[in-house]
């Protein structure tokens, strides 16, 4: 007995070393398997699968994959639905996928409809994509619009430092978005274009089938109706097919519909009211079993009359916002000068925040003849609080269009409420149409920098922004630059601006050609909340006198066009092929950096140079007279589609050009050129897009002025202000200038009236 009493506590010491030295385990947060106890042996069944039909799906992410970004990010955005969509859909899924530095425990993805929450979940999607299946309360969504909000809060596992936010990321993804079931059918025309949705990738897509769509009377209607869609739909993107005998079966996100007289379209259509046989009709009927979007008339004139009625009212006249709430609700604002924006205003709500790095973003949009890049500032008025843990040395910052534009240090010890305090905020980065302004606070703790375990989990509010806070932008230079691909694409200034019909040349008549206009003005409509009166021709010679859209190949493009644009004349033989796209830059060398850099640091001109551009901000560009034309521009053979703008052969209307290497791939690079994040990057006279690299080349030719003067001296006040400040060179040489008169004058004055003794 005394032998086994001894020996006991030595078979116990292996149990507790072991205990004591288990490795940590992250499994936890991993789905775990328990073993089963053996059963006995049965007979295996095999079942024969049986495939049973998806549920109908309305998918919700507007612009495809959806990334939320850092400790707090947030999307909202209107979805319209007609009324059997809003009563049918019970279920809302949500796919996402997240970092692995996402702490579980601390972070959490926030789902709200209508502004009722219906989720606050840990995110947890770090080994695969996890889907958050919701049930929608009876009557919460509604016929027409319906506002879907995500947020993030998002911690680090591990890590306190402000750096470390970068890692933080939450990825939503589209197809397994959605609204299920969702049996939708619209009660009349407007419904079933504006409850379009998107399909799983983001895409809104317009099928029109029209029998006689080679017939030259109908190209013009169907090229409105394309942009009477795009209008009524407002999605970031849309594509526009075109086809001639047979629909496409019926899918999530695609509207279709049939054109055309009662002869035309009579065999496609047997269950067409019998009123249709005499009067123009439109409305929903069967096809195929779905309902489509019939527009019959007499002939094409009553068609086009019937299209003019799909038009939103809002078309109708000059729109006081850009229509972005189908992507970024609220809509933008246009701001045309001397106006005070608040946060409130542009759907932007008080937050607390108790991370590290807080940011929040809010968008406005300016009109096409912008023109105070150079010289202008807006006033923001902040309203904030900080609390007394933030330690002194931390940073408010804004940006303008991902660009650095204010920063204000936090130097106050124990806390402080900040009110309308004004941070004066560069106007540089600010272009015509969409402009986004982020609000960025860089918070420094003792808590942070000592990063004991659990210092990420902090709860109490560090930071506060609060939505009184406003943005307070001055009049500014009204004046149109040409050619500006910016303007043209961002608010289709000013081919939409103009009273003069534009027109459409096409290599020829086709679904192709057709398909890849209607997508084209479709996105031109969008942006200038209106639709462009287009004239459609297949002759150059006829495109002369005014503005015009060229869409083709460049394989169909003569020389001597591609040379209005400043596009080498040979670009058609050449771009495809690879070829070099210019001077071959020689081999950089060590012995070569060596002797550069001892010329550089030797010359006390080249220092005196480099200080004055680096303490007072200045560049090269602003030190000349006249800027010269940059070489014919090649695109690389990487890019897949390419977009110019420029004069007619007068000098008097803008041209605008949309080409890529062979005529196989202009449906496919138009709508890639139209995706919002490409539309949004066309800058300069050209620039061409690399799907491969994501990579958006543009170049920059000198601009000439239009429609300078219209608002009185008071304008051309501004104007010269940011001609100059643009202009150093200029600036210097009439500060020089007005020096010499003086001191002549004051010279002539003194020898005619001064004292000779």
């Amino acid at each position: 007995m005394k032998r086994l009493a001894l020996l006991l506590p030595l078979l116990l010491v292996p149990s507790i070393a072991l205990a004591e030295t288990a490795p940590f385990d992250m499994s936890g947060e991993r789905q775990s398997v328990t073993p089963e106890a053996t059963a006995p042996a049965r007979p295996v069944t095999i079942a024969t699968p049986v495939e049973t039909p998806p549920p109908s799906r309305h998918y919700i992410l507007p612009t495809g994959e959806t990334t939320l970004s850092g400790e707090t990010d947030r999307r909202v955005w209107s979805l319209n639905l007609d009324a059997a969509t809003a009563a049918s859909a019970t279920v809302l899924s949500l796919g996402y996928s997240n970092a692995v530095m996402v702490a579980p425990e601390l972070s959490t993805l926030t789902v709200t409809v209508n502004d009722q929450q219906l989720a606050s979940e840990a995110i947890q999607a770090v080994e695969k994509p996890a889907t958050l299946r919701l049930t929608l309360p009876p009557g919460l969504l509604k016929s027409g619009p319906n506002r879907f909000a995500v947020t993030a809060k998002q911690r680090h596992r591990t890590d306190c430092t402000i750096a470390s936010t970068y890692e933080l990321w939450t990825r939503l993804d589209p197809a397994t978005s959605f609204l299920e079931p969702a049996n939708g059918g619209a009660d009349n025309s407007l419904d079933a274009i504006r409850a379009v949705g998107v399909d799983a990738n983001g895409v809104s897509r317009f099928t029109i089938l029209a029998p006689a769509l080679d017939q030259p009377a109908a190209v013009a209607p169907l090229l409105r109706l394309s942009q009477a869609l795009s209008l009524a739909a407002a999605m970031p993107r849309q594509a526009v097919s075109f086809v001639k005998d047979t629909l496409p079966p019926a899918a999530p996100g695609q509207l279709a519909l049939v054109v055309g007289t009662p002869a035309e379209v009579a065999a496609l259509l047997p269950n067409l009211p019998a009123s249709s046989a005499d009067k123009p009709f439109i409305g929903l009927v069967p096809h195929g079993g779905a309902m489509v979007l019939a527009i019959v008339g007499p002939d094409w004139g009553a068609i086009a009359s019937l299209v003019s009625g799909l038009l939103p009212a809002s078309a109708q006249g000059d729109a006081a916002s850009l229509a972005t709430a189908a992507w970024q609700a609220p809509d933008a604002p246009l701001v045309t000068g001397d106006r005070q924006l608040s946060l409130a205003e542009l759907g932007l709500r008080t937050e607390e925040f108790s991370g590290r790095q807080f940011h929040a973003d809010v968008a406005f949009a300016l009109p096409g003849d912008f023109y105070a890049n150079a010289y202008g500032e807006m006033i923001v008025r902040l309203d904030a609080a900080f609390s007394p843990e933030v330690r002194a040395g931390s940073r408010f910052n804004i940006y303008v269009n991902g660009h650095i534009a204010s920063s204000v240090p936090i130097n106050a010890v124990g806390g402080s409420i900040l009110k309308s305090l004004p941070v004066r905020v560069t106007m540089r980065h600010l272009r015509p149409g969409l402009n986004r302004l982020t609000f960025e606070a860089d918070l420094a703790t003792a808590a942070d920098a000592a990063c004991l375990p659990g210092a990420t989990a902090t709860a109490a509010p560090r930071f506060a922004l609060f939505d009184t806070t406003s943005i307070d932008i001055p009049r500014f230079a009204r004046a149109g630059q040409r050619p500006d691909l910016a303007a043209l694409t961002a608010i289709g200034y000013p081919l939409a601006t103009g009273d003069r019909p534009v027109a459409l040349y096409l290599d020829h008549i086709g679904t192709d050609t057709l398909s890849a206009a209607g997508t084209l003005l479709g996105k031109l409509a969008l942006k200038a909340g209106r639709p462009i009166d287009v004239q459609p021709t297949t002759a150059l010679t006829g495109i002369a006198a005014g503005p015009a859209v060229l869409i083709a190949a460049a394989d169909h493009l003569p020389p001597d066009v591609l040379v209005r644009f400043n596009i080498a004349a040979d670009v058609a033989s050449r771009w495809p092929s690879g070829a070099p796209t210019g001077a071959t830059t020689p081999a950089a060398t060590l012995n070569g950096w060596r002797d550069r850099l001892a010329a550089d640091n030797g010359n006390p001109l080249m220092r005196a140079v480099a200080w004055v551009r680096s303490n007072f901000d200045l560049s090269s560009t602003g030190w000349h007279l006249a800027a010269g034309v940059p070489p014919a521009f090649l695109p690389d053979p990487s890019t897949s589609v390419l977009a110019a703008a420029g004069d007619n052969p007068a000098g008097d209307a803008d041209w605008l050009l949309v080409t890529t290497p062979d005529g196989a791939h202009l449906v496919d690079g138009v709508e890639t050129l139209t995706r919002e994040a490409n539309w949004q990057r066309l800058s300069g006279y050209v620039s061409a897009y690399a799907p491969a690299a994501d990579r958006m080349d543009s170049a920059s030719l000198p601009t000439r002025f239009v429609g300078v003067g219209t608002s009185g001296l008071a304008n051309l006040r501004l104007i010269a202000a940011n001609w100059l400040s643009s202009n150093l060179l200029a600036f210097v040489g009439l500060v020089l200038v007005f020096a010499v008169l003086l001191a002549a004058t004051t010279t002539a004055m003194h020898n005619r009236f001064g004292r000779r003794d």
